[in-house]
């Protein structure tokens, strides 16, 4: 019997937790349509749920507010820290340059 993995997009999962980070607007966007579970990756997951509760409380979903929501929930450390959270908002800043000023 062969174990299969659940679709999945790591990429994707990156891209969208990054935009949202990058414009605090498209949480607004997605968060009728995206539910929690559709994340392969656990920490985009916890990421992603801060990020929804931040939202619906009406704060924020900037780099600095989703690290400082992390922190006060003892999860930073949970979904690889502070470089995590960067490395998501620079991926989807060098993936935008990329389609954006391709020729």
């Amino acid at each position: 019997m062969i174990d299969k993995l659940p679709p999945q997009n790591i990429e994707a999962e990156e891209a969208i937790l990054g935009g949202i980070m990058l414009d605090p607007e498209a949480i607004g966007r997605v968060s009728d349509r995206l539910i929690p579970e559709a994340f392969y990756i656990s920490a985009h997951k916890d990421i992603y749920q801060a990020v929804q509760r931040l939202h619906y409380s009406g704060k924020s979903t900037d780099l600095l507010t989703v690290t400082a929501w992390l922190t006060d929930h003892d999860l930073l450390v949970r979904i690889g820290g502070r470089n995590k959270l960067a490395t998501l908002v620079d991926r989807t800043v060098s993936r935008f340059n990329f389609v954006f000023f391709r020729v």
